[in-house]
């Protein structure tokens, strides 16, 4: 309907020329409701199936992705090749594979973490020390 009370469709307007009936818009979509929550033991809660539209984190490797790369890092013919490029100290691979054969021969190394305040100085830390009375048990008073 227009503003006259006509119908859009069949009255010309603009120099005879007709206009089409505007489609109706649908409503919005209602926002979906929301997951249910999954309790978990640190007190918290996550959502059941998780966070729509959210890729997710990579996740624990499968065993058998696991499975074929030991098995693959274990082959004669790997070996081989590690130690064709461990003979070569100007192999251009020389230093990754060292570190590689080190690591897995020996653990990698320990890390060492260093932390400090500002500009670099100590922080402040501050122990408090609090005494508890426990009466002892069968104590009437």
């Amino acid at each position: 309907m227009s503003a006259d009370g006509g119908d859009l469709g069949d009255a010309p307007d603009d120099g005879g020329k007709t206009t089409a009936a505007r489609p109706t818009l649908a409503a919005p979509p209602a926002p979906p409701a929301a997951p249910a929550k999954v309790p978990q033991p640190h007190g918290g809660a996550l959502n059941a199936g998780g966070v729509r539209g959210h890729r997710g984190g990579s996740g624990r490797k499968p065993d058998e992705f696991k499975a074929m790369c030991a098995r693959l890092a274990s082959r004669e013919a790997t070996a081989r090749r590690v130690r064709a490029i461990l003979d070569d100290a100007d192999h251009q691979h020389f230093m990754r594979a060292l570190q590689w054969a080190t690591e897995n021969g020996y653990g990698p190394p320990a890390q060492r973490h260093e932390h400090t305040g500002t500009n670099g100085a100590p922080i402040p830390h501050e122990i408090i020390v609090t005494r508890r009375l426990v009466r002892p048990e069968g104590d009437g008073a």
